[in-house]
């Protein structure tokens, strides 16, 4: 009977293992599922995310340190200026150093601003037209080395300002005409 009883035992116990591994292999795999649909979803919103160590004036992760590499900067400020100078249109190179500059991020920081955003036309890779881009980034504290830090996000809105002008086209002209409206005459 022990032993009826005991083997009963083990097999109960080798099949809730079993159970129990199979939920834990399905959990992990619906997680991952998730976690990689978050990250196409991030990855079709934004251009680049990029993260820096703004008080130490330096890239805070590898992905943020092999792009400034590629850029030829061997630091934040550095980037910004040369971004500014080679990328950037020029009627929007000073909003853009104004919004991303050390100095500027870290007073923004000092005075409780968390996010920072800016819109400008930037060079297409290769030399090509400009296109419209917004940058966002969001300002946090590191608690490991009491540095001040940057998640930022690239979107290109290229689309969405032709859209944009489109719809201020269309409110300035009479729809039966095409001429421009009273207002957009008296403007």
């Amino acid at each position: 009977v022990v032993l009826i009883i005991a083997a009963v035992l083990v097999i109960i116990t080798s099949v809730i293992r079993k159970y129990n591994r199979r939920i834990i292999e399905l959990t992990v795999a619906h997680e991952q599922a998730r976690r990689d649909m978050f990250q196409k979803a991030t990855k079709q919103l934004y251009e680049n995310i990029h993260e820096f160590d703004i008080t130490h004036d330096r890239a805070a992760s590898e992905a943020t340190e092999q792009y400034l590499a590629n850029m030829g900067a061997d630091s934040y400020s550095r980037a910004v200026q040369q971004i500014a100078q080679r990328q950037v249109e020029a009627p929007y190179r000073q909003q853009y150093l104004d919004t991303f500059s050390r100095e500027r991020v870290l007073s923004a920081f000092a005075d409780g601003r968390g996010t920072l955003s800016c819109e400008f036309r930037l060079r297409a890779p290769g030399g090509g037209a400009y296109f419209w881009m917004r940058v966002t980034a969001n300002l946090f504290h590191w608690d490991e080395d009491d540095s001040v830090r940057m998640l930022l996000y690239q979107q290109n809105i290229d689309q969405e300002k032709s859209r944009e002008a489109y719809l201020v086209e269309q409110m300035q002209r009479d729809s039966l005409t095409g001429l421009f409206n009273k207002a957009a005459t008296q403007e």
